[in-house]
């Protein structure tokens, strides 16, 4: 590792955050600290990480001037700016982005936010080698940053958890003033009973107060009785705080993910959402250890210290050297600890991730007979997760044998000095009995608030990681909205659509539903069906254009009265692990048992419920395993149905039924009056009767009329038709 002041090297909390990371890094070098998390979330960072163009993009809003450059013949290492950002694929195979801030005779300086400040072998990293020293293979792209005045005149944008923390204790003020008391009771009594052994030696044994020793006996008995009460009250005060902070950080990270827009979710892994919610463990063990244990430790600290003072100072001195130095081991492990636990989090996130990829696709493992392949890329993940934990649980006993050899010499040193003392007559045996008690009762509290570091620091990258969720913004509900009600039609004027790297994944699209008709939107694998689908749900916004509802702008109507207006089905629509009722209902008191199945009749879905040992109130397995893809896609259709929408949008919905079943089915749902039906299907003769087809390429709309028009004028509808030449 390198140790320079000048380098900064901002870490990252998932393996995609690497390129905001680098920015974080960039401008805390120039001056400016700004949050990683709002840094990657500019950058659109999704499941593959952030493309070079997002990087420069992002990096202009913040005041840098951006170029990226491609290795050519005339590439010269000594001509760069530093510090820049440098694309590399590390071991793994994984890409990355790390800030090269020097070139030395045979090094380069490098900030790896996944690892810290580096250097490694020169001429391997730039004739883009894997080797000793340098677990980086270049791919030859660079990126290099320029401060303008903009840069400077942009605030600070940087989250504090110690505020987040506070703020979460304050709401429990009452209930840690009741420990803060239980505790200074439970210390009274402590101290009181600490010379009790004291006593016993210097003044009962010798002068035979068999009476005063039966009394005083019986009071510390009484005394600890009251303590062990005391005690059991107080932590049954932070057993109910725990619960409590449990409940809010829980609920709120539910809550809030529940409200994130789809895109927002699209772009990440479920592994990384997952391993957040076990994050609440982590910040939830640090909030009630800084309110049960940390009250107590600091008060037993300072009226020992008092204590111990007062009954001689020379010894005091030592212990208090003691104390510092255990406050010394502290901060010396606290850049390692705060590394570490990242690098552990982010592994924990990956293996994850890799099992709900293992489990969910089960059966494509199997078919290909790709076993041993996924278990070796889960057991290389698992073991490097591992070794992680292996080096944070080998730091953390480095630092326990430390607290040990500094603890045992500390006491020996006392003891010595000590003994001295007796023997200038300047402390009895029994003081020195009682004074290491209290040197007990001061040096255990230390130790306990030095113990707490490891689990601050994996609270404090934990709040972080949940932050960094918690910051992504959400689906917001409009009040006092009027609920959406369409009498004329749906328009999309010049709407345009852009995910990432600026370009257009929708291009000018101009569609217009008159109310009741039934229109199609067919096209090639990847030409953009389901995305123009989503926007009539919210689930994207255009970045150019607008969705009109009878010449009303979308954006002026909230998120929950558009789609309770216009219902979107999916292929594979998800099931719940529920009943067939509360799958057909979702939520929606309103709909009747007889209406509910009246239309399951309809559906086809009666068919087979009927035949199931409870009927409506058997349980479905997950996702409704135990349904064929057909059955589980009437369900689906009948639960749409049931919404009554105005606009019922088909993607495939009907791909896994046999084509009785689909046609019976479809025909009911053509019949349903003043029903807008919107089908995408690779089955022309399923959309052969639609009002107008529209025909999608590559995002564009291409040719739009009826089945019969499109076959004389647009060749790629006749191909899609397989009539094409």
């Amino acid at each position: 590792m390198v140790k320079d002041m000048k380098y900064r090297c901002v870490k990252q909390y998932d393996s995609t955050d690497c390129a905001g990371a680098c920015l974080a890094s960039i401008a805390w070098y120039y001056g400016k600290k700004m949050s990683m998390i709002e840094l990657s979330e500019a950058l659109e960072t999704n499941k593959e990480g952030t493309s070079v163009w997002d990087i420069c993009r992002v990096a202009e809003n913040i005041g840098f001037l951006a170029s990226a450059y491609k290795k050519n013949e005339e590439f010269r290492e000594n001509e760069l700016e530093f510090p820049c950002v440098a694309h590399v694929y590390q071991e793994d195979g994984l890409a990355h982005f790390v800030v090269i801030y020097k070139i030395k005779k045979d090094s380069i300086v490098i900030a790896d936010p996944s690892v810290g400040i580096v250097e490694v072998n020169r001429n391997k990293f730039f004739n883009s080698e894997f080797g000793e020293n340098c677990p980086y293979f270049w791919t030859g792209i660079i990126i290099i940053f320029k401060t303008t005045e903009e840069f400077y005149r942009k605030k600070e944008s940087i989250r504090g958890n110690e505020n987040k923390f506070l703020g979460l204790i304050k709401k429990e003020w009452k209930r840690t003033i009741y420990i803060m008391l239980l505790s200074g009771i439970s210390m009274g009594i402590s101290i009181i009973t600490s010379f009790y052994f004291g006593t016993l030696i210097d003044t009962i044994i010798p002068n035979r107060l068999i009476y005063s020793l039966i009394f005083m006996t019986l009071m510390v008995i009484l005394m600890l009785l009251v303590k062990t009460i005391v005690d059991w009250g107080r932590a049954k005060i932070s057993l109910d705080i725990s619960k409590s902070f449990n409940l809010e950080l829980s609920l709120k990270y539910y809550k809030h993910l529940l409200d994130l827009k789809v895109d927002s979710i699209e772009k990440r892994k479920n592994g990384e959402f997952i391993s957040r919610f076990q994050d609440v463990i982590r910040v939830q063990e640090a909030l009630v250890s800084s309110i049960l244990v940390l009250p107590i430790d600091i008060l037993f600290v300072i009226a020992v210290s008092i204590i111990l003072c007062l009954l001689n100072i020379k010894i005091f001195t030592v212990v208090a050297i003691m104390c510092f130095a255990y406050i010394g081991v502290m901060v010396w492990f606290k850049k390692y600890y705060t590394v570490l636990n990242s690098k552990e989090m982010s592994r924990e996130a990956r293996v994850t991730a890799h099992l709900i990829d293992s489990i969910e696709g089960i059966l494509t493992v199997k078919a290909y007979t790709y076993n041993g392949t996924i278990f070796n890329n889960g057991k290389k993940k698992i073991e490097k997760w591992q070794d992680t934990i292996l080096e944070l649980g080998s730091t953390e006993n480095l630092q326990s044998a430390i607290k040990v050899l500094i603890g045992g010499v500390g006491e020996i040193i006392v003891l010595c000095f000590g003994t001295f003392e007796i023997i200038r007559n300047n402390l009895s045996i029994g003081e020195l009995v009682t004074y290491n008690i209290l040197i007990g009762y001061l040096l255990t509290p230390v130790k306990d608030i030095v113990n707490l570091q490891p689990l601050y620091h994996a609270a404090h990258v934990a709040m972080e990681r949940l932050e960094s969720v918690l910051c992504i913004k959400i689906e917001k509900s409009k009040d006092n909205v009027e609920a959406l009600k369409i009498n004329e039609k749906i328009e999309l004027k010049d709407v345009n659509l852009q995910f990432r790297s600026g370009k257009n994944v929708l291009d000018k699209i101009n569609i217009k539903i008159k109310k009741g008709e039934k229109i199609a939107i067919v096209g090639e694998t990847g030409s953009g069906k389901t995305t123009l689908a989503k926007l009539f749900m919210k689930f994207y916004s255009p970045d150019k254009g607008e969705v009109y509802v009878d010449n009303i702008e979308f954006q002026n109507f909230g998120v929950q009265e558009i789609r309770a207006a216009i219902v979107y089905v999916s292929q594979e629509d998800f099931l719940f692990t529920a009943s067939v009722r509360e799958n057909l209902k979702m939520g929606n008191d309103g709909i009747t048992d007889d209406e509910m199945i009246e239309i399951s009749h309809n559906m086809g879905v009666d068919q087979f419920v009927s035949k199931m040992e409870r009927g409506y109130d058997s349980v479905l397995e997950e996702r409704g395993k135990n349904l064929s893809k057909g059955q589980r896609q009437k369900i689906s259709l009948t639960r749409a149905i049931l919404r009554h929408p105005q606009v019922l949008i088909l993607d495939e919905a009907t791909s896994n039924m046999d084509s009785i079943s689909e046609r019976e089915i479809l025909n009911y749902i053509k019949g349903i009056q003043n029903l807008t039906l919107i089908l995408i299907s690779h089955r022309i003769d399923v959309i052969a009767d639609s009002n107008c087809i529209y025909v999608l390429q590559k995002g564009s709309i291409v040719a739009s009329g009826t089945d019969e028009q499109l076959k004389k004028q647009c060749e790629l509808y006749r191909q899609l038709c397989g009539e094409g030449e």
